[in-house]
């Protein structure tokens, strides 16, 4: 390898780096709190409306996230924005580990998870700017990696609160972050010493020179509303399940609590290989839109076993709906495929984020508000079967092969 040869590719080993650390810190925030919930409140004070809280947090942040990121990197840049969005999960980890009340608690948790909301938006565009030839692979990875630090940072939150205290389990994830800072800022400094940018630019990239269409202009663009559909849906499906899955399954199916807990953990980890999958697939299809209608598929056959029969064949429903969510990373594949430049991966990044976040949170609000004014989960039960169907007009609308791009500036 020549001298030139190992500088080219110097910073793509770096941003490989950074963007697995980066994966490994986007639900850190999430997972990290629920299971020592007790030793918390023990500590501070964790009342129950505070946890409420908490729980609806993550949608809303992430959201908040789409909504800013793209103003954000158009005055920093893709990878200072990077920086930035690795900070405030460092700081807002940090803070929680520190935090002396629930309210301190509840605002810190919210600065990490905004951090974690601009990084949900970079990483499309980030992968797109760096190894557009790589896309479905690199996604795959990340989706896996998203997976398996979720799991890792629940599994570890009562054994290290057990033995160090919970203020040790919350603050252990802003060294893991603060290690994912690392690469980013050798990147941007290797870039601010070099008179050239570092990264690749095709055709289209030099011809772009102006960012495109702010979000509003999205709108126009079918391309644009039916990702954030196939976005949404997965997002809605799967935090509504989580939010209300275990007490619809106590009454409708006669499980008990240890049970239905077990059949949510199953709905969230059958769906594993899958996110894996569905990237290195997509790319090798000429369309992906019967992977939208498949998927589609999968949630309304889950959804309408428990909703006609709930008692019968419970785990197996449990397990079709379980596999559905694979939209998140078919979703997340589309926004760096349907657009040409790294500016139109941001700009659709955050419109399809902070729109499907937004619904996502809406959804467990629906369900609860639903068996407030029924006293049952009937109701509630047909709503999730509803919230399937998007990704059919979706799926129908990507049989096109279109660019956001193009589509915008009609």
């Amino acid at each position: 390898m020549t001298a030139l040869t190992g500088r080219r590719w110097a910073p793509h080993a770096l941003v490989v780096v950074g963007i697995v650390l980066l994966a490994f810190s986007l639900r850190t925030a999430v997972a990290a709190v629920s299971p020592i919930v007790d030793a918390i409140d023990r500590g501070i004070g964790f009342p129950h409306a505070a946890v409420s809280i908490m729980g609806a947090l993550p949608p809303l942040a992430f959201a908040a996230g789409g909504l800013l990121t793209p103003l954000i990197v158009r005055r920093l840049g893709l990878e200072a924005a990077t920086v930035l969005a690795i900070a405030f999960m460092v700081v807002g980890h940090a803070a929680r580990a520190l935090s002396l009340s629930s309210p301190m608690l509840i605002v810190s948790t919210a600065v990490a998870l905004l951090g974690a909301g601009f990084g949900n938006v970079l990483m499309p565009p980030l992968i797109k700017r760096w190894f557009p030839e790589r896309i479905g692979l690199l996604t795959a990875v990340y989706s896996a990696v998203i997976a398996v630090s979720t799991g890792v940072s629940a599994a570890l939150a009562v054994p290290v609160s057990d033995g160090l205290g919970w203020r040790a389990s919350l603050g252990q994830w802003s060294i893991a972050a603060a290690v994912g800072l690392i690469p980013w800022v050798m990147v941007l400094a290797g870039r601010r010493r070099s008179a050239q940018p570092d990264e690749p630019h095709d055709a289209a990239e030099v011809e772009a020179e102006q960012p495109m269409a702010p979000s509003r202009g999205l709108w126009r663009s079918p391309t644009a509303i039916a990702v954030t559909l196939v976005f949404a849906t997965s997002s809605v499906t799967v935090y509504t399940a989580f939010s209300w899955m275990p007490a619809i399954l106590v009454e409708r199916a006669g499980v008990d609590r240890l049970e239905a807990g077990s059949m949510l953990a199953v709905f969230s980890a059958v769906v594993a290989p899958l996110s894996i999958l569905m990237p290195l697939l997509a790319p090798r299809m000429r369309n992906v839109a019967p992977l939208v209608f498949a998927n589609a598929a999968l949630l309304l056959i889950g959804s309408f076993g428990l909703l006609l029969s709930p008692a019968n064949g419970t785990w197996a429903w449990i397990v079709v709906y379980g596999l559905g969510p694979a939209l998140f990373p078919l979703a997340l594949y589309l926004i760096t495929a349907r657009t040409r430049t790294h500016r139109g991966a941001v700009a659709l990044s955050g419109f399809v984020q902070g729109c499907g976040y937004i619904l996502a949170a809406l959804g467990p609000i629906l369900v609860g508000a639903l068996h407030d004014a029924t006293g049952s989960w009937f109701a509630p039960s047909i709503a999730m079967v509803v919230m399937a169907l998007p990704a059919i007009p979706a799926g129908i609308i990507l049989l096109g092969s279109r660019y956001v791009e193009d589509e915008i500036a009609r």
